[in-house]
């Protein structure tokens, strides 16, 4: 509808990414959480299983991490959305990282300052904790009275989104893909046939087309422009590679918790 109101508009990586992590929210529980960091890390402050912090240079986000540092070493995470409501955030976190410290669930997690889809992200390296954690959340009354609803674009596992992304991110790649679709089909004059059935068959030619036969790095970098770092090595190619096929692999309905795991 924007692109047909706004003919030649170009809807970027920013513009989707912006919209997609607010899907489903609805506006009055929309709004900033950062008045929460100072709280969570007070609280926490001099705990033994944990530090709470902000970085300077990645103030966006109130970080948890295990004081172990081992689940933070590791290339790849069983990675976890828990997307709590204003009302819930606060206590709903405290609940969270008490039942990960206490079980010496080794993780490591970030909230961000607003209200999301995607709020908190925890990455946790053992197949059994991830169970274990999936397990308190769905059994913890408080938890699922402030659940949101998760990204529709990912694996769900008891109303819990879910992924495993490597050195980049899921919901960047996404959005990479859906602003590259949406543009395609505005350029080719198909608007028309704009939809989510739609929106799968062109990832899978273009996972086919990029990802099948030797990568065009320039490419690439371009489709999934990000400031922070080149696709210049095989194993980011592969990152990018697994990440795109996971989100074709959660197009079917069908697609449960052992089907996540084989991806992992």
């Amino acid at each position: 509808t924007i692109i047909k109101q706004n003919p030649g508009l170009n809807i970027s990586k920013d513009l989707i990414y912006n919209n997609l992590i607010k899907y489903g929210i609805p506006k009055d529980k929309l709004g900033s959480i950062k008045d929460k960091f100072d709280k969570w890390i007070s609280k926490f402050y001099g705990h033994p299983k944990i530090d709470v912090f902000v970085d300077e240079s990645w103030k966006y986000f109130c970080q948890f991490v295990s004081k172990d540092r081992s689940s933070r070493n590791e290339h790849e995470h069983f990675k976890i959305y828990i997307p709590l409501d204003k009302e819930h955030i606060e206590e709903g976190a405290n609940q969270i990282f008490e039942y990960l410290s206490q079980n010496d669930i080794s993780h490591t997690s970030k909230i961000g300052r607003e209200v999301r889809f995607d709020n908190i992200v925890i990455r946790i390296s053992n197949q059994a904790d991830f169970l274990k954690l999936i397990n308190y959340i769905s059994n913890n009354r408080y938890i699922q009275e402030g659940l949101l609803l998760p990204n529709p674009f990912t694996a769900n596992i008891g109303n819990i989104a879910v992924a495993c992304d490597g050195k980049i991110s899921y919901n960047d790649t996404l959005s990479a893909l859906i602003s590259m679709y949406l543009n395609n089909r505005q350029m080719n004059k198909t608007l028309d046939d704009i939809g989510i059935n739609d929106f799968y068959k062109f990832v899978m030619e273009y996972y086919n087309k990029n990802f099948i036969n030797e990568p065009d790095y320039g490419k690439l970098n371009k489709d999934f422009e990000d400031g922070r770092r080149k696709i210049n090595t095989p194993e980011q190619v592969v990152n990018y590679m697994n990440v795109i096929s996971l989100i074709l692999k959660t197009s079917n309905s069908n697609f449960g918790l052992m089907d996540y795991f084989n991806h992992y």
